[in-house]
C-alpha cells in the first residue's frame, strides 16, 4: 500500500501490529509516520513512543515487545536498518506481536533487497507501506494542496511551471509555495506569472 492507502485502513481502525516501510520519499515517510501516530493516539492515548537501537540482540526486543510499560498500555517500537530482516528474526517477531495489544512495531529497511526479503519472510503478516516519489498528475496534486493548505489557489500551469523548476523534492516544493503565498500578498491564487517573477527574482 501507499501512503494514502494507510491513512484509508487506519480511518477504518485497521491496525496491523507490524508494519515495513519502503522509503524512497522523506516526506511521504512523515506524513504517513504523522497518520500513524495520530491514529495510535486516538486508539491509545498517551502511547509510548520508542525508537529502537538496533545494536541491541533479538531477544532484548522480544522481551520488550511482550513486556507491559510503566508509562503506557502501548508501544510505538521503529527499527531502523536491515538488523532483525533474516526470517527467522521475524518470524520470532510477528509471533511476539501475534494477538498482543502491547505494541506496534515499525521496520524501516535502508536497502530495497532487505525490504523485500522481510515482506517475504512476514508472510503476509506485515502491512507494507511503500514512500516512492509521486509523479505526474500525482506530484502536481500535492503541489495545489500545498496552496490549499496556505488557503491559497494554483493554477495547473503554475504549478507544472513550479514543479520544471523545483523538481520532484516534496519539501523543497513545499517550501516554494510558501514563498509564493508570501510573494503575491492578498490574491487568492498563484498564477505562473507569479512563479515566473518570483524565480526571476532569486
Amino acid at each position: 500500500m501507499n501512503a494514502s492507502e494507510l491513512k484509508n485502513s487506519l480511518s477504518k481502525e485497521e491496525f496491523s501490529p507490524l508494519y515495513i516501510f519502503w522509503v524512497e520519499d522523506a516526506f511521504s515517510f512523515d506524513e504517513a509516520m504523522g497518520v500513524l501516530r495520530k491514529a495510535l493516539e486516538k486508539k491509545y492515548p498517551g502511547y509510548e513512543d520508542i525508537h529502537w537501537n538496533s545494536e541491541k540482540p533479538l531477544n532484548a526486543l522480544l522481551e520488550e515487545l511482550g513486556s507491559f510499560s510503566f508509562f503506557s498500555k502501548h508501544k510505538l517500537v521503529r527499527i531502523d536498518g536491515d538488523d532483525f530482516c533474516k526470517e527467522d528474526e521475524l518470524e520470532k517477531i510477528s509471533q511476539a506481536l501475534e494477538g498482543s495489544l502491547l505494541a506496534t512495531v515499525i521496520f524501516v529497511p535502508k536497502k530495497k533487497t532487505a525490504y523485500n526479503a522481510a515482506a517475504k519472510a512476514t508472510k503476509g503478516k506485515a502491512a507494507l507501506v511503500e514512500c516512492i516519489k509521486p509523479k505526474g498528475k500525482d506530484l502536481a496534486s500535492y503541489v495545489i494542496r500545498f496552496a490549499q493548505e496556505n488557503g491559497k489557489k494554483i493554477s495547473s500551469s503554475a504549478a507544472h511551471k513550479l514543479i520544471e523548476l523545483i523538481g520532484d523534492d516534496l519539501l523543497a516544493l513545499q517550501n516554494q509555495v510558501s514563498l509564493l503565498v508570501t510573494f503575491i500578498g492578498d490574491k487568492s491564487e498563484i498564477s505562473i506569472e507569479h512563479v515566473q517573477a518570483l524565480f526571476a527574482e532569486s
